[in-house]
């Protein structure tokens, strides 16, 4: 997205009058701080869901007799919060 921003930055300043390429070069100073924020909490949503699922698996009581599905569902939980975490960390780097 950078080197977008680069490429449309100096088309921009060769052609003054062109409307479109000074919208996208706005735009693209507008919207960056913005979507890097959004990347942000979902980084700590990432985070937040990984601590819960961890504090759910630790307590789980191995005697229960449903011990291992719990085990299992917090794992997997734990699972989807890295992946989200990795996402976020992807659309960062985008932007």
């Amino acid at each position: 997205m950078e080197s977008i921003r680069y490429i449309v930055r100096s088309l921009s300043t060769r052609k003054p009058d062109d409307k479109v390429l000074y919208v996208l070069s706005f735009a693209r100073i507008i919207l960056a701080p913005v979507l890097m924020a959004a990347a942000c909490y979902y980084c700590i949503f990432a985070l937040l869901l990984q601590m819960i699922c961890a504090i759910k698996v630790t307590s789980i009581n191995p005697s229960d007799a449903d011990a291992v599905s719990k085990a299992n569902k917090g794992k997997r939980m734990a699972e989807i919060g890295v992946v989200v975490q990795l996402e976020a960390g992807q659309f960062y780097k985008i932007f």
